[in-house]
């Protein structure tokens, strides 16, 4: 488990990007995992180094795994928990795809609609994940969007979706960047969010000052530059006390960012805190929406992923049976096999009181939400 093996072949994916942007470069097959003599030189680097914090490690370390890649985000891999990840193994060519100017200002992106707060609704948002991940943008990712227009060119459904992006893109691949802009103009009712967790892969909370104020920075220049209010973000499960106090405050005061959607690492476990809302959370006027993932459905007996797991008719079901004025967002990643035609698969057994919205709908239905239950409490 903590000594993985050398059998395979180098991955030679990234190395002409490497090159192209003089990049540091080493490999973590052990890097990682104390207390070997890797880990200790790798501290070295973390603790001494010219670069901008917090670092960005492009590539992915999946060489020890326990429910998920312990240090796939990289903040778990050094004492100062300040490195993230920009995922990028499988990805191909890049030193091609990097050769035009960076992104600089906001592509041209879909309008989105204002809405009342109706009690009696349902209100959800549906976020397609793994958009992290480089390679999956450059594919799956890709043919997903392709059978979305499709969808939506065909009166098949085309209801708001949201994607997650990597705001990396801009720089390493501004051309693919755009292509899904202009998909998403094409339908009228795509939309783009920061995918996990903002800047770049990790668990923010667990960074110190002035690393965390600085990620905070990042991401939310990230949100302007790609027109966006809203973030994916992932913490470790036992890390979610401290988010709650001194991270996620830290998006309500320029109000750039105004909603993020948590998801739990491992996703077996708890988080280990109060949501005091049912689906989410309220800092000033920044919402942070409680986990809630649909990875697959085939179906599981294991605790904590059977609700993960439903089929298309479950999870109809499931959403239908909410209380009426719940507001949530759903989490959609393939690691348990989930696809778009799933998605299409299940919203038309929605009941006419759910209602699918974009992601500032969604965190003005939960602010107002949050306002009703406010004044509930007063008069009570």
């Amino acid at each position: 488990l903590l000594i993985p093996r050398i059998d395979h072949e180098i991955n030679v994916g990234l190395f002409d990007y490497i090159v192209k942007q003089r990049l540091f470069n080493f490999f973590l097959l052990k890097g990682c995992v104390p207390p070997s003599k890797e880990h200790e030189l790798t501290n070295r680097i973390a603790k001494s180094n010219p670069w901008q914090k917090p670092v960005v490690v492009y590539g992915y370390d999946d060489t020890v795994t326990w429910q998920g890649d312990i240090f796939e985000a990289e903040t778990k891999c050094t004492v100062t928990h300040n490195w993230g990840q920009v995922a990028t193994t499988g990805a191909g060519n890049m030193a091609f795809f990097s050769r035009l100017p960076p992104i600089r200002s906001t592509p041209p992106h879909n309008p989105e609609p204002t809405r009342e707060y109706n009690a009696s609704k349902t209100y959800i948002s549906f976020i397609v994940g793994d958009g992290d991940n480089i390679a999956m943008v450059q594919d799956e990712r890709r043919h997903w969007m392709q059978q979305r227009v499709s969808m939506c060119n065909s009166g098949k459904g085309c209801w708001p979706l949201l994607w997650s992006m990597s705001p990396h893109l801009s720089y390493m691949a501004p051309e693919i960047m755009e292509w899904f802009y202009k998909q998403a103009r094409n339908t009228g009712n795509d939309y783009f969010v920061l995918p996990p967790s903002g800047h770049t892969y990790s668990y923010p909370s667990e960074q110190s000052e002035p690393d965390l104020s600085n990620f905070v920075r990042l991401t939310e220049e990230d949100a302007k530059l790609m027109g966006t209010s809203s973030t994916v973000a992932w913490e470790w499960f036992d890390s979610w006390h401290s988010a709650l106090e001194k991270y996620f405050p830290k998006y309500a005061e320029k109000n750039i960012l105004r909603s993020a959607y948590a998801v739990n690492v491992p996703y077996l476990f708890d988080t280990l805190v109060t949501w005091k809302y049912n689906f989410f959370n309220v800092f000033g006027s920044f919402v942070l929406f409680r986990p809630n993932e649909w990875r697959g459905t085939s179906g599981s007996i294991i605790p904590g992923a059977h609700d993960t797991m439903l089929s298309a008719a479950e999870k109809a079901s499931q959403i239908n049976n909410y209380a009426r004025g719940t507001v949530t967002g759903i989490y959609l990643t393939s690691d348990g096999g989930i696809n778009l035609l799933d998605l299409y698969d299940m919203v038309p057994a929605l009941d006419s009181h759910v209602e699918i919205v974009s992601h500032n709908v969604l965190a003005d239905m939960a602010l107002a939400r949050a306002a009703i239950e406010e004044e509930t409490a007063i008069v009570v």
